[in-house]
């Protein structure tokens, strides 16, 4: 038959972007929709970035962070030695697109241990694991004081004894 549509281009048809394949069974055609639609049907969970072990010292922050993608949106669950994490006033577990990351502003040495983030969607389960070491506030005294406070006592000492002893 006599398509007019394909005959005048410009008549308000729309360019057909289809691929037609010519086969035993006859004319067949496949549009790049069918073909992403495919495609993105059950893809299972997949790190795109994995937790790494971290030493930090008692006291400092750190940030755990997972990159997760999968069809469907992988949902991330944290956990610390076996643990479900939960956010409270000490941590947060954060979620941004597809990051996921646990804060702790000030690690004290209970954080210490192994940390497991875990993506599942139904088309898989996959688990990161990673280590944290904290490491104890040795510093001797001395250090810990802050040196624009000891260099003012220093000057006062030294001004009151040259006061005293004029």
């Amino acid at each position: 038959m006599h398509d007019p549509l394909a005959a005048s281009p410009g008549l308000g048809s729309q360019p057909d972007t289809s691929r037609r394949q010519a086969g035993p069974q006859g004319d067949r055609k496949h549009s790049s929709a069918e073909n992403s639609v495919v495609s993105l049907a059950g893809q299972a969970p997949h790190f795109s970035r994995l937790l790494s072990n971290v030493t930090v010292t008692e006291g400092s922050p750190v940030t755990l962070e997972v990159e997760v993608t999968g069809f469907p949106e992988p949902t991330l669950t944290w956990f610390k030695k076996g643990q479900q994490l939960c956010a409270d006033g000490h941590l947060q577990v954060l979620h941004k697109d597809t990051k996921h990351s646990v804060f702790i502003p000030k690690v004290c040495e209970a954080d210490a241990g192994l940390y497991v983030a875990q993506a599942q969607n139904s088309s898989g389960t996959l688990s990161s694991k990673a280590i944290l070491h904290v490491t104890g506030n040795h510093e001797s005294p001395i250090t810990r004081i802050n040196w624009i406070v000891l260099c003012a006592i220093y000057v006062s000492v030294s001004l009151i004894y040259w006061l005293l002893a004029q």
